[in-house]
């Protein structure tokens, strides 16, 4: 009886609707919605349909076809078509937030943006007038129209091209600068990245891709004028292949869990900063000095009752990135190399060789190639780019009062983690953290050479992991400091090694940060600060980890000689 109701109901909508008030629809970035645009991601959960809701389903899904096609929305292969869908759909990880809504899929396109308007409206309309006759309100259930690569999974990959990366270098600090102009991006960014990035699963399949994430303030709704402004920059700079993604991702947390603490690893002993705070006092002893009781109620007082906070403050430092060391010795070797492609063109106009003409061309075009970049190099440089701003560095020093080691973990503990027993750091089993002997910089250099190597951490959340580099200068902002205004900070992101168990996947999780990192041989590298994971994605997540030589040289400028020497605790 019920369905015999409906189908008459049906009949008579398209009469009424004309009448109505056409409903407000919503567009963001590839999908549109009614009655509000909630923010991404968003997945079907396994609460239940109401139970009323549930009956009209079979109603709803077949006008929603219908709607699509009359407005040309369908997929032009057919082993892409999506039937829509009445699903619960919610939050992730949050009860209580799963609504009934028609998901409808449909490939994007701007030239269709306003046929997928209309679409919505009708839809709107439809479930309205449906409403009317049945036991569920007006705007009850959602409607979403949207592309696919907003609800399948994700991958991405570094791009293993020297060209893009040189580039990217210096466009990425162009678009940032833009992105800051724009309001619905000033203040609101999270990341930066260049990243192969896409839905297909053989991920260096995937567009060149110029990812951006922002915190849950910025307003999607203006997020194509956006993604707008960044094409036209990336259109002058001659990359028209690459594609432009955003979406709200605020990254991963310093911390996991409902009530969340700080969680910070030994650098050095507490003792050797305890001078850093008022309070600190000597008292004579012959000719020598030795420490004495801190000031009643000073700041080393309380340290050393309660520890030192986060909230605790500290002063700023100014750091440049790329080092000028580094950018000097850059120029060197690009000056090195045209001269050496100089004196080889010298050579070739001398002799009789019938192919030289061609040689001679390849010669002089990279020869221009090199200048390009020196120039980029130092008009970079010298507009005072690499200046990062007043900077608080993450790290943090606390005492043990109880037994300790810094023992790294035994085969057993690597096993879950890889199907491939080569890959797991074999000379790290059981052995002790050693000292420093090469840096993570480097990989910026070694990426396309045999040279380059990976690294290993031990999550408080994730355990044991192996990863590579993803890219040199992923531009950040942790959502904890945004009070404060930060400047976008350079970091380096690591990915998940490609040996992980597939369910394994990602160098990260929540309550990671403050993770030491260390290299195949057990010498220490870098320390985690934290991490991001790109929404729909099948990799639980890459990490942003500080090389450790940045953290040492904090520590001793922090403590203004103080602290001469740092080196790795023995037990």
């Amino acid at each position: 009886m019920l369905s015999l109701i409906l189908t008459t109901t049906n009949s008579i909508l398209r009469q009424t609707s004309c009448k109505m008030e056409e409903p407000r629809v919503i567009s963001g970035f590839k999908w549109v919605a009614w009655p509000e645009l909630r923010r991404l991601p968003l997945k079907i959960s396994s609460d239940r349909l109401p139970a009323g809701i549930k009956q009209v389903g079979l109603d709803i899904e077949p006008e929603a076809n219908r709607i699509i096609k009359e407005h040309g929305l369908q997929f032009e292969d057919e082993g892409d078509r999506c039937d829509p869908q009445m699903e619960m759909r919610g939050v992730p990880g949050k009860s209580g937030t799963s609504l009934p809504t028609i998901l409808i899929l449909a490939p994007w396109s701007t030239e269709k943006k306003r046929d997928w308007g209309r679409a919505a409206q009708e839809m709107a309309m439809f479930l309205a007038d449906l409403s009317r006759v049945c036991s569920f309100g007006e705007t009850d259930i959602h409607v979403e129209i949207m592309a696919p690569e907003l609800v399948q999974p994700t991958h991405y990959t570094n791009i293993d091209d020297p060209v893009y990366q040189s580039a990217w270098e210096y466009l990425s600090s162009t678009i940032l600068s833009r992105l800051q102009s724009l309001t619905a991006t000033q203040g609101h960014i999270t990341c930066l990245s260049l990243q192969k990035y896409g839905t297909d699963d053989c991920v260096q399949d995937n567009p060149p891709t110029v990812y951006i994430s922002v915190d849950h303030d910025s307003d999607e709704t203006q997020w194509p004028e956006v993604v707008t402004e960044v094409k036209r920059t990336l259109d002058a700079a001659e990359w028209d292949d690459v594609q432009v993604h955003i979406e709200h991702n605020q990254g991963m947390l310093r911390t996991s869990g409902p009530e969340p603490t700080w969680r910070t690893f030994i650098l050095t002993s507490y003792q050797a900063v305890r001078p850093a705070f008022d309070g600190f006092t000597v008292t004579p002893d012959g000719a020598d000095s030795s420490v004495a009781p801190p000031t009643a109620n000073s700041d080393l007082w309380t340290v050393d009752s309660v520890g030192y906070t986060p909230d605790s403050s500290a002063k700023p430092t100014t750091f440049e990135s790329p080092p000028r060391s580094k950018h000097h010795f850059n120029i060197f070797c690009i000056d090195e190399e045209i001269a050496c492609y100089a004196k080889d063109i010298n050579y070739l106009e001398k002799t009789d060789w019938p192919k030289k003409e061609k040689q001679l061309q390849d010669y002089r075009q990279t020869i221009a190639a090199l200048r390009d970049e020196r120039k980029q190099k130092t008009e970079f440089f010298e507009a005072n780019k690499k200046v990062l701003g007043s900077l608080r560095m993450d790290w943090a020093l606390i005492e043990l009062n109880r037994p300790w080691h810094d023992r790294l973990p035994e085969y057993e503990d690597w096993k879950p983690s890889f199907w491939r027993i080569s890959a797991m750091p074999f000379m790290t089993f059981g052995m002790q953290l050693e000292e420093q002997t090469r840096s993570i910089e480097a990989l910026s250099d070694l990426e396309w050479s045999n040279d380059t190597f990976d690294v290993y951490k031990i999550g408080s959340s994730s355990g044991p992991k192996a990863g590579s580099l993803l890219c040199t200068n992923n531009l950040v902002t942790i959502r904890d400091d945004q009070y404060m205004n930060p400047s976008p900070t350079e970091e380096m992101a690591f990915e998940t090694n490609r040996y992980d168990y597939p369910h394994e996947r990602g160098f990260c999780a929540p309550g990671d940060s403050g993770s030491v990192v260390f290299d195949e041989e057990g010498g220490i590298v870098g320390l985690m600060i934290g991490g991001h994971k790109n929404n729909n994605s099948d990799n639980h997540g890459y990490g942003y980890v500080t090389p450790i030589e940045y953290v040492f040289k904090d520590i001793k400028d922090l403590l203004k000689g103080r602290v001469v020497d740092i080196r790795i605790a023995k037990p």
